[in-house]
């Protein structure tokens, strides 16, 4: 997680099922979280990356 002056934060996670991370992303209870954590629906960005980088 990463978070600079713009409250901006950056969050990576690495769900086995992606279906079922995105259900349960625009679920009423994420929904509730994010309400009560001040968090703007439409201001959520998701990502996902179809390749594995290596090191």
């Amino acid at each position: 997680m990463a978070a600079n002056a713009d409250n901006q934060v950056a969050v990576c996670f690495e769900p086995d099922d992606l279906d079922a991370f995105m259900k349960g992303m625009e679920s009423p209870a994420t929904a509730e979280a994010m309400a009560f954590d001040g968090v703007q629906r439409e201001t959520v960005k998701v990502f996902v990356l179809d390749k594995e980088f290596k090191v």
